[in-house]
């Protein structure tokens, strides 16, 4: 028996988005004092930043950094003054790849293409690969629909803005207490 392809792949996508979807409502949902209280000592949403380093206009592609872990050998902290360790980038990154994929648009939870190339860079496999770099993290390409495309290519978006919730974090005045032992 021979599966059409194409519709499984977009019924499967369906389901992915509508799962993403439920999970999204179940946060929005109205915290209870218990919920509430859960949250603020062991959840706490993040959006990141990061600048794109290639618009492939001949591919239709996008080509940047999703997350930055670390940068010229200093621990790299974002915009809203999160930073994400290599092995949980590592983590969330396999999450993402094997359950969504899905790119949007603002944080629209709209489905507006995907990241279809995917290369996580922490320091041990770039050591294991022989590459020298000065930024690990997790490298992306991604292929925007059209619309979106466009938006990149005219210099309207420049970066990939990357959102969720992480499920536990450690507050620390210092980045480099949570290396220290």
């Amino acid at each position: 028996m021979v599966k059409n392809n194409k519709k499984w792949k977009k019924r499967n996508r369906k389901k992915k988005l509508r799962k993403m979807k439920e999970a999204i409502e179940k946060l929005n949902k109205p915290l209870t004092s218990e919920d509430e209280m859960m949250k603020n000592t062991t959840m706490k949403e993040f959006k990141t930043y990061v600048k794109v380093q290639d618009v492939n206009e001949s591919l239709g592609l996008v080509f940047g950094w999703g997350i930055v872990c670390k940068k010229d050998d200093d621990h790299y902290v974002d915009h809203g003054d999160d930073h994400i360790p290599q092995e949980e980038m590592l983590k969330s990154v396999l999450d993402f790849m094997e359950n969504s994929r899905i790119v949007d648009d603002m944080h629209d939870y709209g489905n507006h293409g995907g990241v279809i190339f995917s290369m996580p860079m922490t320091e041990e496999i770039a050591k294991a690969y022989g590459i020298e770099t000065e930024t690990y993290g997790w490298m992306v390409g991604v292929k925007p629909t059209e619309e979106l495309f466009e938006k990149f290519v005219s210099g309207e978006y420049t970066g990939f803005s990357i959102g969720g919730v992480l499920e536990s974090y450690t507050e620390v005045d210092n980045i480099d207490e949570f290396y220290s032992d």
